[in-house]
């Protein structure tokens, strides 16, 4: 089943809050999936969660009517959700940085993301009731 991709723009000083936000999603996912299942038609239908994390500049405004962002780290965000596990949070590596004192990564294999010509670090873990660890 083809999937569906949420983008939310954090603006949040500290990482480790748009860290936190992202792992507390699991629960109403779970409750998402709860109250499907109860239904005799979509019985078979779940929903996963794949959270992709990435800090940088970006371009911020209006075009086209609405409200948008562009740049790189909006791109590696994009593709670090689309490489991430299900129900798991994938780090990009200036958010890893920017709150490696706060919080202990998963090491993760470099990923090969489109449009990237070398592999990119990766950190994160499952999307607990806790940021990755």
């Amino acid at each position: 089943m083809p999937g569906m991709v949420l983008f939310i723009i954090l603006a949040i000083p500290l990482a480790a809050g748009a860290l936190s936000f992202a792992a507390r999603k699991r629960p109403a996912m779970e409750a998402i999936n709860a109250e499907i299942s109860s239904h005799p038609a979509m019985h078979d239908v779940a929903f996963t969660l794949r959270v992709g994390v990435n800090s940088g500049a970006v371009l911020a405004g209006h075009s086209g009517g609405q409200y948008t962002v562009i740049g790189d780290a909006v791109n590696v965000a994009a593709r670090l959700q689309e490489a991430a596990e299900p129900g798991s949070v994938t780090v990009g590596p200036a958010t890893r940085r920017m709150t490696a004192a706060a919080i202990e990564y998963r090491e993760l294999e470099p990923l090969a993301l489109k449009g990237k010509a070398e592999a990119i670090p990766a950190g994160g873990g499952s999307s607990s009731s806790t940021p990755p660890r």
